[in-house]
């Protein structure tokens, strides 16, 4: 994990290349290629507007949010939030199985 660790432990995408290097004895160079190669096919995919399943992972989705009322906490102010997307994760059943 990199040194930037709170109180729960992040990796990131350096740290993920690695263990692909280790796991594929690779060079770091290549893994982090393969690494961010898959990265960018999963957001090109979700950009496309496409379920992203990683059976071993889960799925990652993009829902449409329609717009709705809201209030400005500092004035008060009524206010229309306007349509956004929101990226959503279903964990797997297998990543379900191991985390418990």
């Amino acid at each position: 994990m990199s040194p930037k660790s709170t109180s729960i432990p992040t990796a990131y995408t350096k740290d993920v290349a690695e263990s692909v290097s280790k796991t594929l004895q690779i060079t770091k160079v290549d893994a982090t290629l393969y690494t961010d190669a898959v990265i960018n096919a999963v957001v090109e995919e979700l950009l496309a507007g496409n379920k992203v399943n990683l059976h071993a992972l889960g799925i990652f989705t993009v829902k449409q949010v329609p717009e709705r009322k809201c209030r400005n906490p500092k004035t008060g102010e009524s206010m229309v939030k306007p349509p956004c997307k929101k990226l959503t994760f279903k964990p797997g059943k297998a990543m379900k199985t191991r985390l418990t």
